[in-house]
């Protein structure tokens, strides 16, 4: 990265799912982004996750409480396991 506002592209995969995939338990549909920031004066350094849902197909225009069962529940990630690990 050469300044503020650039970012490096790594990687990115195509995956299509349908309501049989989640059945047998290969989870639910979401795309996920992991940012490493740094702050352009102090040098700090962070990390910022962004989740998105991605409807599983054929639901996408379905009401939003029928998309609501589709999201995936809240989790710990290992990221901030290690950190809380490294501080005690």
């Amino acid at each position: 990265m050469s300044g503020p506002g650039d970012f490096d592209y790594i990687m990115s995969t195509d995956v299509t799912m349908n309501q049989g995939d989640v059945y047998h338990d290969f989870g639910t549909p979401y795309a996920g982004i992991k940012f490493a920031c740094q702050n352009a004066t102090t040098n700090t350094r962070g990390l910022m996750r962004m989740y998105r849902q991605i409807p599983i197909m054929g639901t996408a225009f379905r009401p939003a409480r029928v998309r609501a069962l589709q999201a995936r529940p809240q989790r710990t990630h290992e990221e901030s396991l290690a950190l809380r690990s490294f501080k005690e």
